[in-house]
């Protein structure tokens, strides 16, 4: 069984395989219908440049009140392979971090996250089709996690002066600590840049004619939110061996909502006589996506994902976040 699913497709192809694998471009099924299916061999892989990138503004103002933006390289690669499933190996290097300011303590959390990030790699599980199954090196993550978490910590303690907020400070991470080093939590957490590259695979499309589908967004503490999306195939260029489609998405408003303002108490909990009031929270989310993957092997080329969110603690008090992913 599955522990992650970013969403499930209620449309799969049923017929026509066998043939596509008999031409050259065996994810083409007719002149104007392709699959998402990956046709990997064991040691394949690609590189990929990440660019992260996001802007928060205030009650509505349209000049950001926030900006920051990240980069790095990412290689893929098959490093095992079955006939059922493929393992692959994610592997992080050169972090870059562009709109570093005169703030000399988010400097030194920022470099002290590329020290300890650099060379991450995470292995995982998917199926015959390429679709993400699971983290099979949790273990080892968990370790790496954990030591930033401790680094963050005596940053942060460092530059707090001995009395209540400092104490306050020790608590609230301890409590963060128990929470976000579950296994459950440590595989949500990494797995989100993993489904941005696998989430669709196991698809037949077709030129022009959006298909619906059901999303399911797993989240901390094994909770699993549901939302829905359309997906849409744009072009099919034989010639450059490629096709584009792209998504829209969008959770469901009140689950969301709900879930969030729980995971928020609960995190809280961990603050000494916590005085925070969640009785006005209101929160949005949609994203939209663009991908472009090879015709011959299913490999992704470039995915380009746009997220918008909306959070309003009280009436006068809402940031809107527009986050963009170029991979």
């Amino acid at each position: 069984m599955k522990k992650i699913h970013f969403y499930t497709i209620l449309f799969w192809f049923l017929s026509s395989q066998l043939f596509a694998q008999t031409t050259q471009f065996p994810n083409l099924i007719g002149n104007n219908k392709v699959t998402a299916i990956a046709y990997w061999e064991l040691g394949d892989s690609r590189n990929y440049h990440v660019t992260i990138t996001e802007e928060s503004f205030k009650n509505d103002k349209k000049k950001p009140f926030k900006t920051s933006s990240l980069e790095y390289d990412v290689y893929l690669s098959v490093v095992e392979m079955e006939d059922s499933s493929y393992v692959l190996e994610l592997v992080y290097e050169n972090f870059v971090f562009p709109d570093q300011g005169k703030n000399k303590e988010i400097n030194e959390i920022e470099n002290s996250f590329k020290e300890l990030s650099e060379g991450l790699k995470i292995r995982y599980k998917t199926n015959e089709l390429g679709e993400f199954d699971s983290i099979i090196n949790l273990t080892e993550l968990a370790s790496q996690l954990d030591q930033q978490l401790t680094l963050l910590e005596e940053t942060m303690v460092s530059k707090i002066e001995e009395g209540n907020d400092k104490n306050s400070f020790e608590v609230f991470m301890k409590h963060y600590r128990s929470i976000i080093l579950d296994p459950k939590n440590i595989e949500v957490l990494y797995a989100e840049e993993i489904l941005k590259i696998h989430g669709y695979y196991g698809i037949l499309m077709e030129l022009s004619k959006p298909i619906d589908f059901v999303l399911e967004y797993p989240v901390f503490n094994s909770y699993l939110l549901n939302g829905k999306g359309t997906l849409t195939l744009n072009a099919i260029n034989k010639d450059a061996d490629q096709f584009v489609f792209s998504t829209n998405e969008q959770p469901d408003r009140a689950e969301m909502q709900s879930y969030l303002r729980t995971f928020f108490e609960l995190l809280s909990a961990g603050l000494p006589e916590s005085k925070l009031n969640f009785s006005e929270f209101n929160y949005s989310m949609k994203s939209k996506s663009k991908f472009t993957l090879e015709l011959s092997s299913g490999w992704l080329i470039k995915v380009t994902r746009t997220s918008t969110s909306t959070t309003k603690l009280t009436k006068n008090n809402s940031t809107k976040t527009i986050s963009k992913t170029v991979i």
